[in-house]
């Protein structure tokens, strides 16, 4: 599976010599095929242990923020940038809410920690910052149960574990209507994010240099946030 809206060459050639091709998504087979792979191709989804990721108890702390929780590995892919102007648009300093992050960056070149400093002038409306800490899975479930809506504004998905994994904990989730994660999005069990059109990745990387990823909608992630914290019957009805 790749996160872009095509697949290098070396890819293709590589999966022309396969007897069938496997990836998550149907998104992902129009993609493969798109790319000129010629073998069979089939949508396989990726699943979750809903022995650990299932609805939980409410949480006892913080119980009068709306707390939005995003996971995800630091890179522009993942939309963090995209997340936080949003985030900082629709909230006050004051506001009774909290942005928690669990980021993990394992690029000894990159400063996660500048660039969001960078991003969060004061006054920002408050943010928590979970980095670089390995988590069980039992643990993570436990990070979820916490939280009261899932948020990953991403320009492109192979699959999308970590919303899908949020939404067998019972969380609304605000996530990106393209690539992966339109495997498992709707109207009635999440917010999707709709796109504003897709963009050279402007990646250095290989498998996504003459790709595309989706810009998402900042606007609407403003408006989705705002409504989730002022709708919370509803929101967890998702």
């Amino acid at each position: 599976m790749l996160e872009v809206d095509r697949l290098p060459q070396a890819w293709v050639e590589q999966a022309n010599l396969m007897d069938e091709v496997w990836t998550p998504s149907s998104w992902g087979v129009e993609v493969f095929a798109a790319s000129g792979v010629r073998r069979p191709l089939f949508a396989i989804p990726l699943g979750v242990d809903t022995a650990l990721f299932k609805p939980g108890p409410p949480r006892e702390r913080l119980r009068e923020r709306t707390i939005f929780l995003s996971v995800f590995e630091w890179g522009r892919r993942k939309g963090w940038d995209v997340l936080l102007r949003a985030y900082r648009a629709a909230f006050a300093a004051d506001d009774p809410v909290l942005l928690l992050l669990k980021i993990d960056c394992r690029e000894p070149a990159l400063n996660p920690l500048r660039e969001l400093a960078a991003a969060l002038p004061h006054p920002s409306p408050p943010v928590g910052l979970l980095y670089n800490q390995p988590l069980s899975d039992a643990r993570l479930a436990e990070l979820y149960h916490n939280a009261d809506c899932f948020v990953l504004p991403s320009r492109g998905e192979g699959w999308g574990m970590p919303p899908l994994e949020a939404m067998a904990c019972g969380l609304p989730v605000i996530t990106t209507d393209w690539s992966g994660p339109t495997a498992f999005l709707s109207d009635k069990h999440a917010y999707p994010l709709p796109i504003r059109g897709l963009l050279p990745t402007g990646s250095a990387a290989a498998h996504y240099r003459a790709a595309q990823w989706a810009e998402p909608d900042g606007d609407v992630l403003v408006d989705l946030l705002r409504h989730v914290q002022r709708n919370p019957s509803e929101a967890r009805a998702r």
